[in-house]
């Protein structure tokens, strides 16, 4: 954002003493997480990209801003 543009937003708190306002504007955005359970509920298989290895993890992508997390124990035994 820069100086003079107009956004939406929500009041989160009035000090009027000290004349000031807080104001959010994520608040008015679903919460990404909610859509993320819905999407990729527990115990369903999705196939996903591997971005970094680590000594105990795998961090995968699934898409685009949605990444995971896959501990060594949760790896097959039997496949690479």
């Amino acid at each position: 954002m820069k100086v003079g543009d107009e956004v939406e937003a929500v009041i989160l708190s009035l000090e009027r003493a000290e004349r000031k306002m807080s104001l959010g504007l994520k608040q008015l955005t679903p919460d990404p997480g909610g859509v993320i359970t819905e999407k990729y509920p527990v115990g369903s298989k999705h196939t996903a990209k591997v971005r970094n290895l680590q000594t105990l993890v795998y961090l995968s992508e699934l898409e685009e801003g949605v990444d995971g997390l896959i501990h060594i124990s949760d790896l097959s035994w039997s496949k690479k």
